[in-house]
């Protein structure tokens, strides 16, 4: 029963807002910048929330701010509820329903923007938000509501985030073709040694590749590292250097360059999943529906790109 909620005062929606407001500015100064009134106003309205729970919900003071776990459990419950309420209200309206999706900037482009047309015309009524976001970031917004879906790797998956298993992510060297000769898995490392590669600044593959050819005595001439597979591709494009792509990102370059699976790159193979919140699900039913269709194009996608 919810009846005792309405007992006592101290509850109301604008007291609530202002929490989710205050919480998602980092703090009262941070939420009513340079108004002293507005900011007395939030303080106050907090109090009256935490007298009402007779908890603390967040712990404050000079360039503090932290949620207890009550806060915290809170502020995804409103955060949740406001949103579906929100949808309601844009439903009855005849207006589009937003969805927030999350994922690395690779990933939205190569796998999902190419199945938006298919999306779009089984839901016209669902707006998607895209966020190029890091795993944690992604996973933190997924639990406290602020974000519906993720695609990420199966191990960053965490509790109470639920997830449908889309497939594996696969690396290949991808070699231009400059003769008749094509490149294959026997002659990879030689041919890498006799052109320019394009590596992904910073990543375990490019480093993995490094340490394999030292160890193989091939000397490589890395001419560029990109902060993006796009980069890498259009390198490959300008100057016929050599790469190494997941296999959703080959398909430019498949009629002009070989694309060999080497045993190096068996370790990185990334099992994906979408991912979401039970409760972010359970009250906003185009979430419901977009996770339903996105597994479904997102898995023939995947499948199609081994």
């Amino acid at each position: 029963m919810t009846i005792h909620l309405f007992a006592k005062t101290g509850l109301s929606l604008e007291r609530l807002k202002t929490f989710c407001d205050v919480v998602a500015a980092a703090g009262i100064s941070n939420a009513a910048p340079g108004d002293s009134n507005k900011q007395s106003q939030f303080s106050r309205q907090l109090s009256q929330i935490e007298e009402f729970f007779g908890a603390e919900l967040l712990r404050r003071g000079r360039g503090r701010f932290e949620l207890t776990p009550a806060g915290r459990e809170l502020f995804q419950i409103v955060q949740s509820h406001f949103t579906a309420m929100a949808d309601l209200a844009d439903r009855c309206a005849n207006q589009n329903v937003e969805v927030t999706i999350g994922a690395g900037e690779s990933l939205l482009h190569w796998l999902l923007l190419p199945t938006f047309a298919t999306f779009r015309a089984r839901h016209p009524a669902t707006t998607l938000v895209l966020q190029n976001l890091q795993t944690d970031e992604i996973t933190a917004r997924l639990i406290d509501g602020r974000m519906e879906i993720g695609l990420l790797r199966q191990d960053a998956v965490r509790p109470p985030l639920k997830s449908s298993r889309l497939g594996s992510i696969q690396y290949r060297f991808v070699v231009p073709r400059n003769s008749a000769k094509s490149v294959s898995e026997k002659t990879a490392w030689s041919a890498l040694g006799q052109r320019p590669v394009a590596l992904l600044a910073g990543s375990e593959i490019a480093a993995a590749i490094e340490a394999e050819a030292e160890k193989k005595g091939v000397r490589l001439d890395v001419c560029l590292r990109g902060s993006s597979y796009a980069q890498l591709i259009e390198v490959v494009r300008q100057i016929g250097c050599a790469t190494v792509l997941p296999t959703f990102a080959t398909q430019p370059l498949e009629s002009t360059s070989d694309i060999i699976a080497l045993p190096a790159l068996r370790a990185f193979t990334r099992p994906m999943v979408l991912a979401w919140n039970p409760r972010s699900r359970a009250l906003r039913p185009a979430v419901e529906k977009a996770i339903e269709s996105l597994t479904a194009l997102l898995r023939e996608k995947l499948a199609t790109a081994i």
